[in-house]
Parts: C-alpha cells; structure tokens; sequence
C-alpha cells in the first residue's frame, strides 16, 4: 500500500481533491467558538449601539493604540482626519466605482453611540469590509475612542 507511505498532502486554500471546487480549508462546525473567542450576537447596529458599551477608558496609551490603528486601517480610505480623503479614494483610476467614504466627523456619525461604531467596524457596512477578523476587540474599541478625539478636534476647529 504505498499511497500511505506517500499520501497527498493538501495545501492550505488548495482546491480539495475529494470536493472539486472546495478549498481544502474547512469551516467550522455550526454553532462552535474558537478558543478564546466571544460570540458576537448582533446583527443590526442599532442594535449594537444600544445594548454595547466602550470599556476602555480614554487614556493617553489607548488613544494611542487608537491612533496606531486608525492610521493602519481606516486612512487608507477615511483620510487622516476622517475627511473621506485616503489615497485609496484621491489617488483611484476607478472613482466610478469607489464612492467615497462617509465623512466620519459629520454631525450624524458624531450622533452614533460608540457601540454602532464599534459594531459598523466589526461587521463593516457598505463597501467598508468587516475589521473583525483583522482587529482584536479591545484595539476595535481604542479606534472608537480615537474617533472620538478626531470628531472633537474637528468641531471645535468649525465652532471658531
């Protein structure tokens, strides 16, 4: 039996030789969290802003982790301030088909309670993808409270 000796290893993302056009990477069981996860239950972020509430503090260390990950994450599109002027939108060939971004210090989004921003970031809305994924919980939550800063710092430049 020499296929046991020199069986076929899948590679990761591989198309499954069992399942044609399967990737031989699986999802979980139904219904399962990975160790160390927290189900996340909410589906709307209205819902989300309700019943949610920011844990962090707003210390100059969380603000900074806010900051780090803004600048990461959210600039390529939203712009350094949150003007909706990243390079993605300035700099595209394809304006047509990227809108730009909402501007993130207007009266509406500062209306949000942290917990629909905290929610539109995990789940993404729109074309905006879902950041949950790609940030912990906790650096989700500092990006919340950076935001705020931002939206601060621009009303009181526009209250002069």
């Amino acid at each position: 039996m020499p296929d046991m000796t020199r069986s076929y290893a899948i590679e990761a993302q591989e198309e499954s030789p069992v399942d044609s056009g399967m990737s031989s990477m699986r999802l979980p069981p139904k219904g399962t969290i990975a160790r160390g996860q927290q189900p996340y239950l909410f589906t709307s972020a209205e819902e989300a802003g309700k019943e949610l509430r920011n844990p962090l503090d707003k210390s100059s260390e969380v603000l900074a982790t806010g900051k780090r990950y803004f600048n990461i994450n959210c600039t390529p599109c939203h712009g350094e301030y949150g003007a909706g002027d990243g390079r993605v939108i300035t700099e595209a060939t394809f304006l047509e088909r990227m809108p730009k971004p909402p501007v993130l210090f207007s009266q509406k989004l500062m209306n949000y309670p942290d917990g629909q921003l905290f929610h539109i970031i995990t789940k993404g809305q729109g074309n905006m993808p879902a950041y949950a994924n790609r940030i912990d919980v906790n650096t989700r939550w500092a990006i919340v409270n950076y935001l705020r800063v931002l939206q601060k710092a621009a009303k009181d430049i526009t209250d002069k």
